[in-house]
């Protein structure tokens, strides 16, 4: 209760419950949460008498989850959160952005270890800026990374950083607390505390940390206006609020009418969009923020959105920014309904359904899971077999984007831009296609090539099946192994993986995952006795080389360039041993 002039009592006795996602937590009169399938949503607590709203966020994290599994975009890195709350990072490190203690590029998923803690805190979210990451604990503190020259990562000075430092408080002899909630713009950070207030510090020329000035800040600093924010989303160099009472407050560069207020005039207090008539947006459950573009989900499952749309970003058929919120469409006749969530970064919007969803604006590299690299001015319906949990952009607003998707089941997907290992599929490449990350594989290195020297002997294959990366689960699905030999004449095997050599020769073992539909090859080598590999002759252009069972090699021909491994240039007019060559199991031609 504020200063009352009659009563220290709390007035409001009606008040009720609202789920604002069903179908991932129910709510019933008594504020009681059900969870019903993996996700986030918000139940909000509505105190109609007094007109007054709270919202509290849910996650529903699966089987031996401690929090919602997420993955974020920076400008061109991505950090996947577990739902085991551990973090992994991938992609370019030239800042240190990754946290990894080094300023080298990833090319596939490395674990991040943050700073240990007496209270063994965990991370509960994470955000990523233009070069850098921030991290929320479990004990309500932030953490960052990377980028530094704005004061980015709430340190009081400008140094950057690769490894993980705690953000400050306001006269930085202490560290903020009691933070529920994070964001990222370019080069500004936001953190939310569990009363709904606004931190905010680094870059300012625009405004954008919300305090009446444009002045950068290398502490937080409190935002004015805003005291009862539920959820945040950073553009480049604006932020959009999302009030528990369903309207959305924004603050920053309006260049490109990304604040939705009907004109283009930049704001350093915060303001709230307007509607399709000039009034408050009210209704609103989720916001997305892009460069310059904001995405907005409304509790009836329909998606406008407002701002900057040259890449046709907005989803309304043009490629005209708008100044005032404009509903997302699949066709001119068509607005988009059934939409379960909404993210957005770059020049890219993406619209999560039951089943795939929708896309549209920037497509130069493919990030828009099209497999193809023409923009979208329209909403396009791609993965429609998935189930999206949730999914990314990095915020390259050049043109080379990169996206990627999470399913319920854990697995990772990404697709397009590649230069710095954005797609963490081990190389560089670019591709339009997506790329599972998250393969699962049988391991056989212990034994990919088997040597037997005796007939009738026998050899127990070794393997274990690995799970690529997974954001959900470690555990492996229940496998069933299947063995098949090539060629029974030389190597029989049976369905326990014991193989029995039958006569000199090479075959291949095939082992199949039969649960997961997965496959590996094992080379079996019958060498006979006293051989430890198997004999093989080869020709070159003039010369022929030949591989003894005992391991030794021999040649004779042509050796003008010293390819029979006799150290000399001398030609051979019959077999002779080729140095250093006493034990050789295998070659490569």
């Amino acid at each position: 209760m504020g200063l009352n002039l009659l009563t220290n009592k709390f007035l409001g006795t009606d008040v009720s419950f609202k789920s604002l996602d069903e179908s991932i937590a129910t709510v019933n009169n008594e504020g009681i949460t059900t969870a019903v399938k993996t996700g986030t949503t918000y139940v909000k607590i509505i105190d109609n008498y007094n007109n007054l709203s709270k919202a509290i966020k849910v996650n529903v994290n699966g089987k031996d989850g401690k929090v919602q599994a997420k993955i974020v975009g920076g400008y061109n890195h991505f950090i996947g959160l577990k739902a085991d709350g551990t973090l992994y990072g991938w992609g370019y490190n030239g800042y240190g952005q990754l946290g990894l203690g080094d300023k080298i590029s990833r090319t596939k998923p490395e674990e991040i270890k943050m700073p240990e803690t007496e209270n063994h805190s965990y991370p509960i979210d994470v955000v990523a800026g233009n070069q850098y990451t921030l991290v929320l604990k479990s004990d309500g503190t932030v953490w960052a990374t990377g980028y530094n020259e704005n004061g980015e990562l709430g340190q009081n000075n400008g140094t950057t950083t690769t490894k993980f430092v705690q953000v400050k408080n306001e006269d930085g002899k202490g560290y903020l607390q009691n933070i529920v909630g994070i964001a990222a713009s370019g080069n500004s950070s936001y953190a939310m505390t569990k009363e709904g207030e606004v931190y905010s510090w680094g870059y300012n020329r625009y405004g954008q940390l919300g305090v009446n000035d444009g002045t950068t800040r290398l502490l937080p600093v409190k935002m004015k206006y805003v005291k009862n924010i539920m959820q945040m989303s950073g553009q480049d160099i604006a932020v959009a609020l999302l009030d528990s009472d369903g309207s959305v407050w924004t603050v920053g560069y309006n260049g490109n009418y990304g604040l939705g207020i009907g004109n283009d005039s930049n704001r350093s207090l915060p303001i709230k969009i307007k509607d399709t008539n000039g009034k408050t947006l009210y209704n609103v459950k989720e916001v997305a923020s892009g460069r310059q573009h904001i995405v907005i989900l409304k509790e009836d499952e329909s998606a406008w959105a407002v701002g900057y749309n040259g890449y046709g970003q907005l989803g309304d058929g043009t490629t005209t920014s708008k100044s005032i919120i404009v509903p997302m469409k699949i066709s001119n006749e068509e607005k988009v309904q059934n939409i379960k969530h909404i993210y957005a970064a770059g020049d890219a919007s993406a619209l999560i359904t039951e089943k795939g969803m929708y896309v549209t604006g920037n497509n130069d590299y493919g990030a828009l899971f099209t497999k193809d690299a023409t923009d979208r001015v329209y909403l396009s319906k791609v993965e429609e077999e998935k189930t999206i949990l949730a999914g990314a952009f990095t915020k390259n607003y050049d043109g080379p984007q990169t996206g990627a998707i999470i399913n319920d089941e854990g697995k990772v997907w990404t697709v397009g831009y590649n230069s710095n290992g954005e797609m963490a599929n081990e190389t560089v490449q670019n591709l339009r296609t997506p790329w599972l990350i998250s393969k699962l594989k049988i391991d056989v290195s212990e034994n990919n090539i088997i040597n037997i020297e005796n007939i009738n002997e026998t050899k127990q294959i070794k393997y274990k099946a690995k799970m690529g990366f997974n954001l959900l689960t470690d555990t492996i699905p229940t496998e069933k192994i299947t063995f098949t030999s090539m060629d029974n004449n030389i190597a029989t095997v049976a369905e326990d993986g014991t193989i029995t050599s039958k006569s000199i020769g090479t075959t291949t073992i095939k082992l199949h995952d039969e649960t997961n539909d997965i496959y590996a090859r094992i080379k079996v080598n019958v060498n006979g006795q006293g051989n430890i590999t198997q004999a093989k002759l080869d020709a070159g252009a003039n010369h022929f080389v030949s591989l003894k069972g005992d391991g030794t090699v021999w040649g004779w021909g042509y050796n003008g360039y010293g390819q029979l491994g006799t150290e000399n240039t001398s030609n051979q007019l019959k077999p002779v041993q080729a140095k250093r060559t006493n034990s050789i199991r295998r070659w490569n031609n």
